[in-house]
């Protein structure tokens, strides 16, 4: 297994929910269809201050399942800010 860092751009949109109505998971849309999921921590939680965003995260890719990628979040800006 490959665990290069990527960068991806892409729609940050919130996928499941916890039964109190937390985000437990999102995922980043992006512009050629592709999806990688991520689990929400709590590292990785201010991610959840630019739902419906255009945002770039870096990290490493986890093939779980065919076809379904999980993306492990090192860091994330905000194009424009």
């Amino acid at each position: 297994d490959s665990t290069q860092e990527i960068s991806v751009r892409g729609l940050l949109t919130a996928i499941d929910w916890s039964t109190e109505g937390d985000v437990r998971c999102v995922a980043l849309f992006t512009s050629d269809e592709a999806q990688y999921d991520i689990d929400v921590t709590d590292s990785n939680r201010p991610l959840l201050d630019h739902l419906r965003q255009e945002v770039i995260v870096t990290g490493v890719v986890i093939d779980e399942e065919k076809g379904k990628k999980n993306l492990i979040v090192n860091s994330f800006v905000v194009p424009g800010f």
